[in-house]
């Protein structure tokens, strides 16, 4: 990792100055005293200032070299997650094309890493799976119970059929071609059930967007969060 050294050196400067100019105001003011019985008010007031300058510099001086390391990781990791990273969309082409205008119109990372055909699947950071919802209504009432008034409900064969094939979609994906280091968001509209759910809800980087507001912060997230793969 590469770490540039001018603010830090320009903050050791600043400190340094600081000390000095405290130094010689205080030893001017305590030569150009007139009267002795001020002498204990100087040596009091003004060395103690000192001591408190100095030990607010250690106090800067040791924040600065815990702190430092992580920001210049966050920042880097931060820094390359935006501007080098990729995004492989796959699914509903109407869902896929208002991800990317919402990228475009967020400019959060360049084009040609998420909207070039290029992109594959397995090269990909970041993998976003769309599914459509294609049914009006998932469950029905049970016509096995015509008096009861509280009737149970029951799956309408659309949403089973819809269901049958956002499984076998999501299958396709994880089920080992992606690695650990990629991360997955799946987006629907729709209403996932259990089995489904179960196929990603185990692996790490992954998630599940319901609404479209949320998925760039979801992509941002991600994509600066992944641990480094590909010889990085």
């Amino acid at each position: 990792m590469k770490q540039s050294k001018h603010p830090r050196l320009i903050a050791l400067a600043l400190s340094i100055a600081v000390l000095i100019v405290a130094g010689i105001i205080a030893v001017t003011m305590y030569k150009c005293q007139l009267f002795n019985e001020g002498t204990a008010v100087y040596e009091t007031f003004i060395f103690t200032t000192i001591a408190a300058i100095a030990g607010g510099v250690a106090a800067f001086w040791a924040g600065m070299t815990v702190a430092k390391p992580l920001l210049d990781t966050y920042l880097e990791r931060t820094g390359y997650g935006l501007a080098k990273r990729t995004i492989y969309f796959q699914g509903d082409e109407e869902q896929v094309l208002r991800i990317k205008k919402d990228l475009r119109t967020s400019n959060l990372i360049k084009a040609e890493n998420y909207d070039n055909p290029r992109i594959s699947l397995a090269d990909a950071d970041l993998v976003i799976l769309c599914i459509r919802k294609e049914y009006e209504s998932a469950e029905k009432d049970n016509p096995d119970f015509p008096q009861s008034s509280n009737k149970p409900k029951i799956r309408t064969s659309e949403y089973t059929g819809w269901l049958e094939s956002a499984h076998h979609q999501i299958d396709t994906i994880t089920n080992g071609r992606l690695v650990d280091s990629q991360a997955l968001i799946v987006f629907t509209d729709g209403w996932l059930d259990y089995k489904a759910k179960s196929l990603f809800a185990q692996r790490s980087f992954t998630t599940l967007v319901n609404t479209p507001g949320r998925i760039v912060s979801d992509i941002h997230s991600l994509l600066t969060t992944l641990p480094p793969r590909n010889g990085e």
